[in-house]
């Protein structure tokens, strides 16, 4: 049971979506808020870790999902992200860098900033509640709550990083905490 909210702000001129990052879910719950052209036209970034073998490994190569290593060479991560935002493509980052632990937003980790900031590409936030409660990331199984995802503020990448990374978290944390 998921609640869209302000699907008609989306636009599918390549940005960059920021969201905050509740469930191992998340990824399904914002393709879904995404219209066909858009969700066919835009890359999920997530961490090689957790998919190296069996389900999830297929899952990623039929997928639009950009694996990185944070172990190893992020300059290369970038630079293919870079590559896809030029060529026109977007891009979904949880600045989290994470799943959250206890339900709220973690403090955004800044290379989101960096690339739009570089591109000069439109960050696009969103917002989801109640994928925790339904699935986080200690439950071995999804439970039947309400989730809502919604798109919220679109900015251009103007200031310092540090300026454009705190402007995201805080839209995104006020539509989670009210």
């Amino acid at each position: 049971r998921v609640k869209k909210s302000d699907r008609k702000k989306l636009t599918d001129n390549p940005q960059i979506f920021v969201s905050n990052h509740q469930s191992f879910v998340d990824p399904l719950i914002l393709g879904s808020l995404f219209p066909n052209k858009i969700v066919f036209n835009t890359l999920f970034l997530a961490i090689d870790w957790y998919f190296k073998k069996g389900v999830m490994k297929l899952l990623v190569s039929n997928g639009n999902v950009v694996l990185i290593d944070i172990n190893k060479n992020i300059r290369k991560s970038v630079e293919e992200i870079v590559g896809y935002l030029k060529s026109g493509k977007s891009i979904v980052i949880f600045p989290e860098g994470a799943r959250t632990k206890d339900g709220k937003v973690a403090q955004f980790k800044k290379v989101f900033a960096i690339i739009a900031k570089e591109l000069n590409v439109d960050i696009q936030c969103l917002g989801i509640k109640g994928a925790f409660e339904a699935y986080s990331r200690y439950m071995k199984f999804p439970k039947p709550k309400k989730i809502e995802v919604a798109v919220l503020k679109k900015f251009s990448p103007e200031g310092s990083y540090d300026e454009i990374t705190q402007k995201a978290e805080k839209i995104i944390k006020e539509y989670v905490e009210n």
